[in-house]
């Protein structure tokens, strides 16, 4: 449930909680595939405000990603990169 509230969020405190549930993203294939839905209906949604945190929480998947840049998980990392493109 507390996916679905991101998008009305404030961006600092979205960040924050995507920080604090960070290591859940990191494990939860399926939790982080919610995660990427949330955000890209929120990225083609009408509200300025929810395309912003969308763009904001996909950039913190990605600095995520690159931070943790291990060779085992490249090609993971990439696949993951891809879905968040689209």
């Amino acid at each position: 449930e507390l996916m679905e509230f991101l998008p009305g969020m404030d961006i600092q405190i979205m960040v924050a909680t995507l920080e604090s549930i960070n290591p859940i993203i990191s494990v939860n294939a399926s939790f982080r595939e919610h995660l990427i839905i949330v955000l890209r209906k929120s990225l083609f949604g009408s509200d300025l405000h929810s395309r912003l945190v969308a763009v904001r929480g996909f950039l913190f998947i990605l600095e995520q990603l690159h931070c943790d840049d291990d060779s085992h998980h490249k090609e993971e990392h990439s696949a993951l990169a891809y879905e968040i493109l689209g």
